[in-house]
């Protein structure tokens, strides 16, 4: 698909329309900076629109838990914003883990010996 009028320059070109191109693109149009989207196919063709669009909580490091809480307000507050919906739902997440049962006679590196 070839736009018909696509600019001839741009401020900013920005490559890959997956959700880093596509944010990095639009936080620089909302500055008022004049940028370009190229995407080969279609926005969110390749692995952004193949994902899971989890928006996680559960980060270990500083900046994992201050981008994901700047995230998650973010697409609180994007229809707001923009006049657009993007259908973001407020789910759950549920993780779980069982008990390791070691059949080993001696204990091994991952346990500390067989259960009773």
């Amino acid at each position: 698909m070839v736009a018909p009028d696509l600019p001839q320059e741009a401020e900013v070109v920005v490559v890959g329309g997956g959700c880093m191109g596509a944010s990095i693109a639009f936080h620089l149009a909302r500055r008022d900076v004049d940028v370009i989207l190229l995407e080969k196919g279609h926005v969110a063709g390749g692995a952004t629109g193949h994902s899971g669009a989890l928006v996680r909580q559960h980060y270990e490091a500083r900046i994992g838990i201050r981008f994901a809480r700047q995230s998650l307000a973010f697409f609180r507050r994007f229809e707001k914003e923009t006049g657009f919906s993007c259908d973001f739902r407020t789910t759950g997440f549920l993780s779980g883990t069982r008990e390791r049962i070691c059949l080993r006679s001696t204990p091994c590196s991952s346990c500390s010996g067989p259960k009773e």
